[in-house]
């Protein structure tokens, strides 16, 4: 056995060779598939050797293969065998979408927003949309300069616009108007004029408001208490410029959002569409016709804005369901389609936001009390009003979803609106 010489001579020695006399090694730490482990031993004089003992690697067995995607590389996956750590190994290039499959637009531009296409890729076999650059322009070029008309009742209804000292002065014939979304309703719930459904309508199209001609309480066919007559007689035909150099400007689209209070008071008694005389109708514009019933005032009030706006496109918007209606509501769905039927047949278009817009309320057995809850978000129960609850005017999520009614509408029969083509025009994917 060797002595380390350091034990004779206090640690020092004149010996050529100094000779430790070293224990067992002892393990620090075991080395694994990735670190480094560690030992030592220690002489008796308490000389200590250290040693690394090498990482051992992964011992690797093939695990799968990941084959690329339009969007993700492709890769070999190996395991270890004796930690589980994958490996990714042999990668190859994502493929990149290819749209051999053409493209679709989406029919969702604006006059502020571009709108997008729908790609189909013949790799991934999947639908991606893309933004379509310039076609917020293409929007607004192809409504540049024409004017939109409004003709409804409280519901259409804004402040600065509809009455009052502020209001639009293109048509002297409003200024008496009544109205609802005054300056007080609308700051309650909210609301500013780029809110309501006409002029969210107005700017997506970016085109310009000619003339509001609603009147808060409006009918088609009656007078209202305070002598206003019904929008079959003189408010039809007020719905041009005739103030200042611009008189005699007229409307290129028109919207009509009537019938709300004429339901409430001939829900089942609004006439018969057979007993229109639809070939006469311009024997009846006089003053002081009276009309028969409220499809025939519909029928009357549509010839004659035909008759004094020969070039404008005409919409129109029928009824919502309301808390109002109650044991009324049976009859909406007929009244509604009525409508329609007597504005098809004079070449209007028409916007279905009763079927269409998703602002329904739930008939219960408590229709004065129980709302739906989704009816809520759109015609608050609380408008602000100092009696009653608001069972009719929406708020600005109300006022969108009838907007993209209008808009879906325009869409679908608007001579001005651009073809996808003219959209598409210059579209490159990327």
């Amino acid at each position: 056995m060797l002595i380390c010489s350091c034990a004779f001579f206090g640690g020092e020695t004149s010996e050529p060779e100094h000779v430790h006399a070293y224990g067992e090694w002892k393990n620090v730490s075991e080395p694994n598939c990735v670190r480094d482990g560690e030992r030592y031993r220690k002489c008796f004089c308490g000389e200590k050797e250290v040693e690394t003992l090498t990482a051992l690697g992964h011992k690797n067995v093939y695990y799968s293969t990941l084959h690329p995607t339009c969007e993700e590389e492709g890769y070999d996956e190996y395991k270890c065998s004796v930690c589980s750590t994958i490996t990714k190994t042999n990668t190859v290039s994502k493929l990149g979408h290819s749209y051999d499959g053409g493209y679709i637009y989406s029919d969702n531009a604006t006059a502020s927003r571009d709108g997008t296409v729908i790609g189909y890729c013949t790799v991934c076999e999947q639908f991606e949309f893309e933004d379509v650059t310039g076609s917020a322009a293409v929007m607004k070029n192809a409504f540049a300069g024409k004017k939109v008309s409004v003709l409804g009742d409280s519901i259409s209804t804004f402040y600065g616009v509809t009455n009052g000292d502020a209001a639009d002065t293109t048509n002297t014939e409003i200024r008496n108007n009544s109205m609802f979304y005054g300056e007080a309703k609308a700051s309650y719930l909210g609301m500013t004029l780029d809110d309501t459904w006409w002029m969210q309508t107005i700017n997506a199209l970016g085109a310009e408001l000619l003339v509001n001609n609603s009147n808060s309480g409006g009918y088609v066919e009656r007078f209202k208490s305070n002598g206003q007559p019904p929008a079959y007689l003189t408010p039809c035909v007020n719905l041009h410029d005739n103030t200042g150099d611009d008189a005699g400007t007229v409307p290129d689209i028109i919207l009509i959002y009537l019938g709300t209070n004429d339901f409430g008071g001939r829900y089942n008694s609004y006439g018969n569409i057979d007993d229109i005389d639809f070939e006469n109708l311009g024997t009846k514009h006089g003053a002081d016709y009276v009309a028969a019933s409220y499809l025939e005032a519909y029928a009357i009030m549509l010839d004659k804005i035909k008759t004094a706006y020969p070039n404008a496109e005409i919409y129109c918007l029928n009824v919502l369901e309301s808390v109002l209606w109650g044991s009324k509501a049976e009859y909406l769905d007929d009244f509604n389609d009525a409508v329609f039927e007597v504005a098809e047949r004079l070449g209007a278009y028409t916007v279905d936001i009763y079927r269409e817009s998703g602002i329904h309320y739930t008939r219960t057995e408590d229709p004065e009390s129980d709302f739906d809850p989704e009816f809520d978000k759109y015609i608050p129960a609380d408008d602000g009003r100092t009696s009653g609850r608001n069972t009719l005017h929406p708020n600005g999520a109300g006022m969108t979803l009838i907007a993209n009614c209008v808009i879906k509408a325009i869409r679908e029969n608007c001579e001005y609106y651009p073809t996808e083509d003219q959209f598409l025009a210059g579209y490159e994917a990327k």
